[in-house]
């Protein structure tokens, strides 16, 4: 080998390494497999990060593999593809601790997580494009029946940890703050939605059409476009005919004692044994009646899908 091939070889290696180092690391970073019990109020929490009070610090106390994947490259979980390793068992679960300075942006902070994640999993994957449905969500003719948000404080530490406590109507009582709560049984959807802008409600209610309109599981949400212009904040209900949402049923409570321990505690209302029908509106002429929006079809949306080609189920370091 000559001098000058030398040369080159070790000018290619310095980049290689000074193009590594410039990738947006955490100042500290500790992701561990989580406990392999589900802990209600403890599991599935997510603390701080830009955008937050705690903007320098973020804690994720057991999420699974795919949440964090989401997280990462702000996906949708129809968006992945990869293992299976990604229920609520054994090393399914795991924590991450990681700091970094106050004025991170989101965007930053994602390219960290990603980095993280791609070391510690030994991630290898690719992206294929796919067309899902698509609509736009848009303000019917009558204008939009909307409640302005009052209070939007910062929803990050629940209210009363442990078991979540229920209303009369079988929602989950929030702190103030942007959230979203979903009750299904008898045939009905019913959803509450609290400090939401219309792109947030426009992401979450492709969900909530698959259902309403009784399309298989494993089909892929629609997207939805916002196209109201509105640009505030809002409260509002939901409720919709929904066949498929039959709920928890007592045989389903019979098995599951964690089920029966948490409506002792929270005071969550009982199940029907039997559906009798919801005698809603379908979800489209819900959505005009109660909010005063409505759904346009238009042709398929191209969705970047992130392949997962190979992951370690347990991750390197601490």
């Amino acid at each position: 080998m000559t001098h000058r091939t030398l040369l080159t070889v070790a000018a290619v290696m310095s980049a290689c390494l000074a193009a590594a180092q410039t990738q947006p690391q955490f100042d500290a970073a500790s992701l561990k497999p989580g406990d392999s019990a589900f802990v209600p109020g403890v599991s599935v929490q997510m603390k701080g990060g830009p955008g937050t009070s705690d903007p320098g610090r973020i804690t994720y106390t057991q999420f699974g593999f795919k949440a964090l994947l989401m997280r990462a490259w702000d996906v949708q979980i129809d968006q992945l593809i990869g293992p299976a390793f990604t229920g609520r068992t054994g090393n399914d679960w795991y924590t991450i601790t990681a700091t970094m300075p106050p004025d991170t942006t989101k965007e930053r902070f994602r390219l960290m997580l990603q980095n993280l994640l791609t070391e510690r999993f030994q991630l290898k994957f690719h992206h294929e494009t796919r067309d899902f449905p698509g609509y736009e969500l848009v303000v019917s003719n009558g204008g939009p029946k909307l409640k302005p948000t009052v209070h939007d404080t910062d929803p990050e530490a629940p209210a009363n940890p442990g078991f979540p406590k229920f209303d009369a109507d079988g929602f989950i009582i929030m702190p103030p703050g942007p959230g979203q709560n979903f009750v299904i049984g008898h045939g009905a959807g019913r959803a509450r939605f609290q400090a939401q802008t219309m792109a947030e409600f426009a992401l979450g209610l492709s969900g909530f059409l698959n259902r309403g309109l009784g399309a298989d599981p494993a089909a892929p949400n629609p997207r939805i476009l916002d196209k109201t212009s509105l640009t505030g904040k809002y409260d509002f209900a939901l409720a919709f005919d929904c066949p498929p949402c039959q709920g928890i049923t007592p045989a389903m409570r019979a098995q599951a004692p964690l089920l029966a321990e948490h409506d002792a505690v929270a005071g969550a209302p009982a199940a029907a044994a039997q559906d009798p029908g919801s005698g809603l509106p379908n979800i489209f002429n819900a959505l005009e009646k109660q909010l005063g929006l409505k759904l346009v079809k238009v042709k398929d949306v191209p969705v970047d899908m992130l392949v997962i080609d190979h992951a370690e189920k347990v991750p390197l370091g601490d």
